[in-house]
C-alpha cells in the first residue's frame, strides 16, 4: 500500500490504529519534564491505554519498550521508564 491509496482510502497509515496526542503533551512535557526516552514511555502507555479503547491498565512487555525506545538492553529501558513514573 502506498502513502498516497491510504489517504484516499482513509485507511492505512492516516486513519487506522492512532490516537490523539494533546498539542499540550507535546509543547510542554517534551523536552521540558521529561528527557526523550521517558517521553516515549509516556506516550507509548498512553497509545496502549486510551489509545486502545480507553483501557485503565495495560500489561507493556519490556520489549514493546524496547522496540520504540531503540536500545536493546532492558536495563536501559528500565531507567527511561523509572523517570516517566518519577515525573508524575
Amino acid at each position: 500500500m502506498t502513502i498516497d491509496k491510504g489517504r484516499e482510502e482513509g485507511e492505512g497509515l492516516f486513519h487506522t490504529n492512532w490516537h490523539k496526542c494533546p498539542n499540550s503533551m507535546i509543547d510542554y512535557i517534551a523536552g521540558i519534564e521529561l528527557k526523550p526516552g521517558a517521553f516515549i514511555v509516556v506516550l507509548t502507555v498512553i497509545r496502549y491505554t486510551e489509545g486502545m479503547g480507553g483501557k485503565k491498565s495495560a500489561a507493556i512487555p519490556t520489549e514493546t519498550f524496547m522496540r520504540v525506545l531503540g536500545p536493546n538492553r532492558p536495563n536501559t529501558v528500565y531507567e527511561h521508564v523509572k523517570q516517566a513514573v518519577r515525573s508524575g
